[in-house]
């Protein structure tokens, strides 16, 4: 880290010297971005970054002279890489600034080998029919195979190969595919290819007049030959090259939303997703789909299929995978089914953390899933129109549209981000776990892990250093053939030291204060210790609201809303919980809203924050209103552009026990 304090310098080069027969390496500069917009507001997290005004990222090769400016430190980084024949032991390494002096710095090598086999897959899809022409110039293949070339030296498996299948006189021709599928990670999760060009709208299947498709038809019997055709071609052709077992299909057709998010189109939406998996199936391919949970989202009788016909493994937010954590192992301990969750939100924002980044690969290594995928690698864009802009031009052009960074993990070049180095970190993490599981046992190391990430991920915010203890605590359980121990530096659970009791349905289960729409309540024995009586409430139309008149309640000064909840519902729940003050301003706590799993029975404990859009000053002192909702239907565009509003059935809830904590 160089700093100037008046004047900006310059120094005409810097140099390290190591052991070369042992080791590569690459300077790089970080570039820095600033945040000049409130970020999307439904990405929520104990550890969101609120008063910092820039942010390093982009990682540009180290070449020539280096200039330090005054308004921020200039930093350099030294990636380094080992080679396996290094022997182990400590090394120096020596930067030189001309003019300025140098400084050594200790390598320690261990005798451990992380060996080909990947632990956790990271896969991050690019766009070849929009972000790779954009920053592609001339040669937009030539960059996207640039740009899978740099993730798989990060090893992050690229979600879109440039090479495409060929239909021959003799059939189909998967060998274009040989070389980018020999290169992924061994044991990789990875995405098959589809019989289906997003950048041409077409079909690679053709008609009976020898036409592309342009639709899909299952209701016309030579399309359905063709398709399952394509994937028993597939399949062979995986089997033969050692991939099957990690080919997942993630169906995308001219809907849009099929494999990705079919929610959008509702329950039309899953039974579309439905016919492809079943061809997909037929052939002995696996099908992932993203926003699809372990269980449907409502009863049958409203048309939601059985999550077990639309998919096999459910890629979701890791909110919900924290919600219902017995849910989803229960689907994971299921023959051919597995569990995923979305990079976004947690592993790519520029505003969060690097030791949550970082975590984000522990926090589910340790629940049983082992991949984890993300959006496009280069949406770098500058409106909420999703208009792209290159940020080594103009980084100020940056929008947060899905947070600062959504999906922009690789800068144009294509160059590393630091967020990619950290991906490269945890998946070493994880290697090191998987190591670590066959000297003892894959639940031990399960254990280990999560006694570093306790609870939803939401609520976290590690320390910066506590991934780079728990690496070197494996490394040395590993060299020594002992156990890794934790405990010197595992996060301290959340303890409450003072509460204040707001509600004790006791004394209030009929009170005169509450007042209910479309909602249905009663008064019950409460499901939870040293509670008599709870308020039981069955939420009906999509204009339900439970609230209660609370006088004047000061709340300045507690950091969280604390109560429990039982839900008597098999589906997932979003609850609203609303706070209105005596000048009427509303908040919504938290801001995106609280996810309840299918029967579950918790304690919820809701941080009090501001969020980072709100503009309205909330009175904590004056809070004269609170409010419940829940979500018993959705609206959303499907992907020809309509809207439809779909029902999801009524939701019951048991709650108890309201109450401030510090």
């Amino acid at each position: 880290m160089l700093r100037a304090n008046q004047i900006a310098l310059k120094f005409d080069a810097l140099s390290v010297a190591y052991p070369e027969q042992y080791f590569s390496l690459q300077l790089y500069r970080e570039q820095y971005v600033p945040l000049l917009h409130v970020p999307d507001p439904e990405i929520v997290s104990l550890a969101r970054l609120t008063d910092a005004g820039a942010i390093p990222d982009g990682l540009r090769p180290l070449d020539g002279p280096v200039e330090v400016r005054t308004e921020q430190p200039t930093v350099i980084w030294a990636d380094l890489y080992v080679q396996p024949e290094t022997p182990p032991g400590d090394y120096t390494l020596t930067l030189t600034i001309k003019g300025m002096g140098e400084r050594r710095v200790t390598v320690r090598v261990y005798p451990v080998d992380l060996g080909p086999q990947t632990a956790v897959s990271v896969i991050i899809p690019e766009d070849a029919g929009w972000t790779i022409p954009f920053f592609g110039g001339d040669d937009p293949a030539a960059f996207h195979r640039a740009m899978n070339s740099l993730l798989i030296e990060h090893g992050i498996v690229p979600g879109t190969l440039v090479a495409r299948p060929v239909m021959t006189a003799e059939g189909w021709d998967f060998s274009p595919l040989d070389a980018e599928l020999d290169a992924l990670p061994a044991g990789a999760s990875f995405y098959a290819p589809l019989p289906y060009d997003d950048s041409s709208g077409q079909y690679l299947l053709r008609d009976e007049r020898g036409l592309p498709y342009q639709q899909a038809m299952f209701d016309d019997p030579h399309f359905v030959r063709q398709a399952e055709a394509f994937f028993r071609a597939l399949a062979e052709y995986l089997g033969g090259k050692g991939r099957l077992e990690g080919a997942l299909v993630y169906p995308d057709d001219e809907t849009r939303w099929v494999g990705d998010e079919p929610w959008h189109a509702g329950p039309r939406g899953y039974a579309r997703l439905a016919q492809w998996t079943a061809i997909a199936r037929a052939a002995g391919l696996r099908v992932t789909a993203s926003g699809v949970d372990p269980v449907p989202p409502g009863p049958a009788e409203l048309g939601w299929l059985d999550p077990d016909l639309v998919t096999d493994d459910t890629h979701v937010h890791v909110d919900v995978l924290d919600a219902a954590p017995e849910v989803f192992a229960a689907w994971m301990s299921r023959p051919g089914k597995s569990s995923s969750v979305y990079l976004n939100e947690y592993g790519d924002l520029i505003d969060l953390t690097a030791a949550l980044q970082r975590g984000l690969i522990w926090h589910v290594y340790a629940r049983g899933v082992r991949m984890i995928a993300g959006y496009s690698a280069l949406e770098w864009v500058s409106s909420e129109d999703y208009d792209l802009v290159d940020p080594w031009q103009d980084v100020t052009a940056l929008y947060p549209v899905s947070g600062y960074g959504g999906g922009a993990l690789v800068w144009p070049g294509p160059l590393p981000s630091i967020r990619l180095k950290l991906l490269r970190e945890g998946l070493e993490d994880a290697r090191l776990l998987d190591l670590y599981a066959r000297a003892t046992s894959l639940e031990e190391a399960r254990d280990l892990a999560g006694q570093l990430t306790p609870g939803a991920l939401a609520y976290q915010n590690p320390s910066a250093d506590l991934w780079d203890q728990a690496h070197e605590a494996l490394l040395a359980a590993l060299t020594e053939g002992g156990r890794a121990d934790f405990s010197s530096f595992r996060p301290l659970p959340m303890t409450v030291t003072q509460e204040h009791l707001l509600i004790d349905f006791d004394r209030l289960g009929q009170a005169e204060e509450w007042e209910f729409t479309d909602v249905t309540a009663e008064a019950v024995e409460s499901p939870w210790a040293e509670s008599d009586q709870a308020l039981r409430l069955t939420f009906e139309s999509d204009a339900n609201e439970a609230g209660l008149w609370l006088g004047t309640s000061d709340w300045d000064g507690w950091q969280a809303l604390q109560f429990n909840v039982k839900s008597l519902s098999p589906y997932f729940t979003t609850l609203d919980v609303g706070l209105t003050d005596a000048d009427g301003h509303y908040l919504l706590v938290p801001d995106k809203g609280l996810l309840l799993g299918p029967n579950a029975d918790m304690t919820v404990t809701l941080p009090l924050l501001i969020p980072l859009d709100e503009t309205e000053p909330f009175d904590w002192s004056q809070i004269k209103y609170l409010s419940l909702q829940v979500a018993t239907s959705y609206e959303a565009r499907d992907g020809f552009g309509q809207r439809g509003v779909y029902p999801l059935g009524s939701r019951t809830l048991i709650l108890d026990n309201f109450r401030l904590v510090k």
